[in-house]
């Protein structure tokens, strides 16, 4: 859940209420919990690192037609944070919690 993993507060918890967004990256597929789907947006990409220090899962930012910032997730950093069969982001957000 990438709430867990970005300390984000969710919109819900409840598998029910939830929509789950599934992406691939070289074969890998995992399943994305997300709040609300906002649509498709052809976006310019800015790279973070030079301000900030790399983030796993975040390959950049943009700034959206409103004016808003939006992260853009980097499909292939999820997955390598997932480990196999989404555990690894599950190992995530319990290691946050405890601390």
């Amino acid at each position: 859940r990438l709430y867990n993993i970005f300390g984000i507060e969710p919109k819900t918890t409840r598998l029910e209420e939830a929509l789950l967004v599934v992406v691939e990256h070289e074969g890998h597929k995992i399943g994305l919990m997300v709040d609300e789907l906002l649509g498709q947006q052809q976006v310019v990409i800015k790279s973070l690192e030079t301000n900030y220090r790399r983030i796993e899962g975040i390959s950049g930012a943009t700034i959206l037609g409103d004016g808003t910032v939006a992260l853009i997730l980097d499909v292939g950093g999820l997955i390598s944070l997932s480990g196999s069969g989404g555990s690894g982001i599950r190992r995530a957000g319990n290691d946050e919690q405890a601390a």
